[in-house]
Protein backbone atom coordinates (compact mmCIF):
# COMPACT_ATOMS: atom_id res chain seq x y z
CA UNK A 1 0.00 0.00 0.00
CA UNK A 2 1.39 3.33 -0.80
CA UNK A 3 0.63 6.36 1.22
CA UNK A 4 -1.54 8.87 -0.05
CA UNK A 5 0.36 11.34 -2.51
CA UNK A 6 2.68 8.83 -3.64
CA UNK A 7 3.07 8.02 -7.27
CA UNK A 8 1.68 4.21 -8.74
CA UNK A 9 2.43 3.41 -12.59
CA UNK A 10 0.77 1.84 -14.76
CA UNK A 11 1.72 0.46 -18.13
CA UNK A 12 0.03 -1.77 -20.93
CA UNK A 13 1.80 -3.42 -23.42
CA UNK A 14 0.54 -5.86 -25.91
CA UNK A 15 1.60 -8.93 -28.03
CA UNK A 16 0.39 -11.01 -30.52
CA UNK A 17 -2.14 -12.61 -28.31
CA UNK A 18 -1.69 -11.24 -24.91
CA UNK A 19 -2.25 -7.62 -23.20
CA UNK A 20 0.13 -7.12 -19.88
CA UNK A 21 -0.41 -4.81 -17.67
CA UNK A 22 1.94 -3.63 -14.88
CA UNK A 23 1.25 -1.60 -11.70
CA UNK A 24 4.15 -0.79 -9.73
CA UNK A 25 3.85 1.17 -6.14
CA UNK A 26 6.60 1.89 -3.23
CA UNK A 27 4.58 1.19 -0.22
CA UNK A 28 4.99 -1.42 2.43
CA UNK A 29 5.12 -4.35 -0.42
CA UNK A 30 3.89 -7.85 -0.48
CA UNK A 31 6.64 -10.69 0.64
CA UNK A 32 6.72 -14.31 -0.31
CA UNK A 33 4.79 -14.88 3.24
CA UNK A 34 1.97 -12.59 2.42
CA UNK A 35 1.66 -13.72 -1.06
CA UNK A 36 1.15 -17.20 0.35
CA UNK A 37 -1.15 -16.47 2.88
CA UNK A 38 -3.86 -14.61 0.16
CA UNK A 39 -7.44 -15.80 0.58
CA UNK A 40 -10.89 -14.79 1.22
CA UNK A 41 -11.31 -12.24 4.32
CA UNK A 42 -7.41 -11.83 4.48
CA UNK A 43 -6.05 -8.54 6.03
CA UNK A 44 -2.48 -8.05 6.24
CA UNK A 45 -0.29 -6.53 8.93
CA UNK A 46 -3.43 -5.31 10.38
CA UNK A 47 -1.88 -4.60 13.97
CA UNK A 48 0.24 -1.72 11.73
CA UNK A 49 -2.34 -0.97 8.99
CA UNK A 50 -6.09 0.22 9.13
CA UNK A 51 -7.29 -1.35 6.67
CA UNK A 52 -11.61 -1.17 5.65
CA UNK A 53 -13.33 -3.70 3.74
CA UNK A 54 -13.95 -7.15 4.53
CA UNK A 55 -10.98 -8.57 2.97
CA UNK A 56 -12.42 -10.30 -0.89
CA UNK A 57 -10.51 -7.56 -3.05
CA UNK A 58 -7.37 -9.33 -3.89
CA UNK A 59 -8.67 -13.00 -3.84
CA UNK A 60 -11.68 -11.69 -6.17
CA UNK A 61 -9.14 -10.24 -8.77
CA UNK A 62 -6.87 -13.29 -8.66
CA UNK A 63 -9.78 -15.87 -8.72
CA UNK A 64 -11.50 -13.49 -12.14
CA UNK A 65 -7.94 -12.79 -13.82
CA UNK A 66 -7.65 -16.91 -13.23
CA UNK A 67 -11.30 -17.56 -14.60
CA UNK A 68 -10.53 -15.77 -17.93
CA UNK A 69 -7.35 -17.48 -18.40
CA UNK A 70 -5.11 -14.76 -17.64
CA UNK A 71 -1.67 -14.71 -15.42
CA UNK A 72 -1.40 -12.15 -12.37
CA UNK A 73 2.58 -12.09 -10.94
CA UNK A 74 3.38 -10.45 -8.11
CA UNK A 75 7.20 -9.45 -7.14
CA UNK A 76 8.90 -7.00 -4.49
CA UNK A 77 10.57 -4.13 -5.95
CA UNK A 78 14.33 -3.56 -5.64
CA UNK A 79 13.53 -0.48 -2.60
CA UNK A 80 10.46 -0.89 -1.94
CA UNK A 81 6.83 -1.63 -3.09
CA UNK A 82 5.22 -3.99 -5.02
CA UNK A 83 4.86 -4.70 -8.74
CA UNK A 84 1.93 -6.84 -10.19
CA UNK A 85 1.82 -7.52 -13.95
CA UNK A 86 -1.34 -9.12 -14.97
CA UNK A 87 -1.62 -11.11 -18.37
CA UNK A 88 -4.83 -11.76 -20.05
CA UNK A 89 -5.87 -13.19 -23.66
CA UNK A 90 -6.80 -10.63 -26.16
CA UNK A 91 -9.62 -12.22 -28.18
Amino acid sequence: MSNKGDAVEVDAQTDDTHVHITITESGLGIDDKTKESIGAFSQFDRAKLEQQGVGLGLITSINLIKFYNGKINCSLNNTKGTSVKVSLLLV
